[in-house]
């Protein structure tokens, strides 16, 4: 069989039904159409993501894919640089309240709970927000850069998460912040954060590490500036 692009001959057509079908339907359609050799060849030749999805079968890798880039193609997502481009600028803030799966959200409102409300005592809810739209906003629009489609958009509150930690860090070692618990839980979450990005990316992410860079530049800034006006304790 001749193994061309996806655009031509029935192992492409077969393989634009792939992407159609459900799981149960997909298996049946690739052993009916086309051998799953021949499949997974089309796939490596057209879809460069396709040997970073660590997946056993080619028909998880499949629906991965799809499911990938329906996220990215769909009007309710995170922000892209071509977004950007075309001054959608909406999308940042937004993105950082939108995350591609409910465990990464949850994960990441345990340590906002558990963060945040520290940082608010200290720096006031203003402060807090600026952190969160600059530095997490910055960092979020800086997170697609380098990253290959359909992996290239920004989203989620890590970038922000991120800055918040870097910059309670530098209030708790100027001792301008509750030093014990506030540091703990920041280079935990800073710990963790590495360590996810080294699994999942071979590398720290460029959004947590501009997230971080920030927060700390933010944090000196603070330093300089009153506490929380509203009189509450560290």
């Amino acid at each position: 069989m001749k193994i061309g692009s996806l655009n031509d001959g029935p192992a492409a057509r077969a393989g634009r039904v792939c992407l159609r079908s459900t799981a149960g339907p997909l298996r049946e359609r690739v052993h009916e159409k086309i051998p799953e050799l021949a499949l997974e060849r089309i796939l490596r030749t057209n879809l460069p993501d396709y040997q970073r999805i660590p997946r056993r079968s080619i028909l998880d890798k499949r629906v991965v894919l799809w499911e990938r880039q329906r996220f990215r193609s769909s009007k309710i997502r995170g922000s892209t640089i071509d977004d950007l481009r075309a001054l959608e600028l909406w999308r940042i803030p937004v993105s950082q309240l939108l995350h591609a799966r409910m465990l990464h959200m949850l994960f990441n409102a345990l340590w906002l709970l558990l963060l945040g409300h520290r940082l608010e005592r200290r720096i006031g809810s203003l402060r807090l927000l600026l952190l969160w739209l600059v530095a997490g906003g910055l960092a979020t629009a800086a997170s697609p850069i380098g990253v290959e489609a359909p992996w290239n958009v920004g989203t989620g509150a890590s970038q922000a998460l991120f800055a918040f930690s870097s910059c309670a860090l530098v209030l708790a070692r100027r001792q301008a912040i509750g030093r014990g618990y506030t540091a703990a839980v920041a280079s935990t979450y800073l710990a963790i954060g590495l360590i996810l990005d080294l699994v999942t990316a071979g590398h720290p992410k460029l959004g947590h590490l501009a997230g971080a860079l920030l927060g700390s530049l933010l944090g000196a800034a603070f330093l300089n500036l009153p506490e929380n006006p509203t009189g509450t304790t560290k």
